[in-house]
């Protein structure tokens, strides 16, 4: 090897670290803004649950803080939604149970959505999600959202938030909100900034 493009070699990979980074948004009740809805009920926005249900309940969250990453000309890599399982019943133990996740199709409020005035999901942009049942305690789950969070990164539309759905071959499923102590709901962000690359490059070269 050329020595003398070693050096170039070990900046070049210790700046492609230095342009990667993580993101993780876990907001309390204070900033958190989850709730759910049930056929014909009222608003549950001060609930220390999140519910899913076959037919007739979705859960919505949206991270509000995630709206200081838009437009920053950031490349996503990855997003990860992890969720704080603590109640599954259906029909299939021991399985991996399917969950529909996509972006709301407008603004909602956290202490007033209900079943009657719930906005849609974006179904063009739906992804599937699963929460597992194979251990008897309480556990985080994890759910690939980056093609969602992609979209509201680069503006393509505007940040209403997640509507999660219509699993199956579950009957219920519960996460905790942000409104319950230590397991608020988490988005976890690895994003990289073509523009500090770029600048050290050109420092980089000028230097050899």
């Amino acid at each position: 090897m050329n020595l003398r493009a070693l050096p170039l070699l070990l900046l070049a990979t210790t700046l492609s670290a230095l342009a990667t980074f993580e993101v993780v948004l876990q907001p309390d009740a204070d900033v958190g803004k989850d709730s759910y809805t049930l056929w014909g009920q009222g608003n549950f926005g001060n609930r220390y649950n999140l519910f899913v249900s076959e037919s007739d309940g979705r859960t919505y969250l949206e991270f509000v803080e995630l709206d200081d990453y838009s437009g920053e000309g950031l490349t996503l890599v990855s997003a990860e939604l992890g969720v704080y399982v603590f109640g599954i019943v259906h029909d299939r133990p021991n399985s991996r149970g399917g969950l529909l996740i996509a972006p709301a199709d407008e603004a909602w409020e956290e202490m007033t959505i209900t079943w009657s005035n719930q906005p849609d999901p974006l179904y063009q942009y739906e992804l599937e999600g699963s929460v597992d049942d194979d251990s008897p305690s309480d556990h985080w789950d994890y759910l690939d959202v980056t093609g969602i969070v992609a979209l509201w990164l680069d503006e393509t539309i505007p940040n209403h938030g997640f509507v999660i759905y219509n699993h199956q071959g579950i009957f219920d499923v519960e996460f905790t909100s942000s409104d319950a102590v230590g397991y608020w709901p988490k988005l976890t962000l690895t994003l990289d900034n073509p523009a500090v690359e770029e600048a050290s490059w050109g420092a980089i070269k000028a230097g050899f």
